[in-house]
């Protein structure tokens, strides 16, 4: 099970719990409910790297388009580490718009020279941010008190 929110997730899995044992009792089944040891929490991902991320992408000359409020934050293992350093999880243009990630279509356009390009284009703006956060004064002290707000604020909503 996966989501954006926590929370949230560990609340669905319980009722996903109770829907089982509801099933195992009405046909006679016995339930061996069973949870991974990792859990995928939700990305947090942080201001201050998106900023300097999405200024690097314009100065390669790549429009940033910024995803919804709720659109690509899913879980995955990169959540858990922003719940521990401030964290970035970029998207990068590999295929055509409109084409769904985890498609066939989609890895046929990742393995394509524009996919290819695009992965040159985003290691490079990965580059040059490492570089911001290093030779800029106070870059590196923002990004961890940006992080320091937002787990705070996380710790408020839980």
């Amino acid at each position: 099970m996966r989501a954006i929110d926590t929370a949230y997730a560990r609340e669905v899995l319980e009722k996903v719990r109770a829907c089982a044992q509801a099933g195992a009792l009405a046909t006679g089944a016995r339930l061996e409910f069973q949870v991974q040891d990792v859990f995928y929490e939700g990305m947090m991902p942080n201001p201050k790297l998106a900023d300097l991320f999405d200024a690097n992408l314009e100065a390669l000359g790549l429009a940033v388009s910024l995803p919804g409020a709720k659109e690509r934050m899913g879980s995955t293992d990169m959540g858990n580490v922003s719940q521990v350093v401030p964290g970035l999880h970029p998207y990068v243009p590999i295929a055509p718009e409109g084409v769904s990630g985890h498609t066939a279509a989609f890895a046929e356009a990742a393995k394509s020279p524009a996919g290819y390009e695009g992965l040159i284009q985003a290691a490079k703006a990965m580059a040059m941010t490492a570089v911001d956060l290093l030779a800029v004064p106070g870059n590196m002290q923002e990004a961890r008190s940006a992080f320091e707000r937002q787990k705070a604020e996380r710790e408020q909503t839980e």
